[in-house]
């Protein structure tokens, strides 16, 4: 990811079983981790129609900076099943999402008292 600029993720969200009469959603919801590493987060709805299989995403957009925070972990649980037969989250139920910072080194802080008269090469003027 590049400084400024931010990336997208998703997470992929199987249902297994769908009911033919009644659709289903389930909430992504952060649980731990530092939300704002993420931009705009909000949990997010994933839903099907009646009778609709596959793979639906929830997609969260990492926010970019210029500090070099190292690495961070976001976890995410599937929350708050609703419609369907008999709805519920089945395992696994939680995903784990690792942000490994690509900016490199780490900021510099240079302090020299100008005012010591060991400070080699400098020289002091008007104090």
């Amino acid at each position: 990811m590049e400084p400024n600029a931010n990336a997208s993720t998703t997470i992929g969200v199987n249902i297994i079983s769908p009911s033919i009469s009644t659709g289903t959603s389930v909430q992504v919801v952060l649980t731990s981790g530092d939300a704002g590493r993420l931009v705009s987060y909000a949990p997010q709805t994933v839903s099907w129609t009646a009778g609709e299989t596959g793979t639906k995403f929830a997609t969260f957009t990492v926010a970019a900076n210029t500090d070099c925070d190292d690495v961070a972990t976001l976890n995410f649980q599937l929350q708050n099943v609703t419609g369907g037969l008999n709805a519920a989250v089945a395992e696994p139920s939680n995903f784990t999402l690792t942000i490994t910072d690509d900016d490199t080194g780490y900021a510099s802080v240079v302090e020299d008292n100008f005012e010591d008269a060991n400070s080699i090469g400098w020289t002091s003027f008007g104090d």
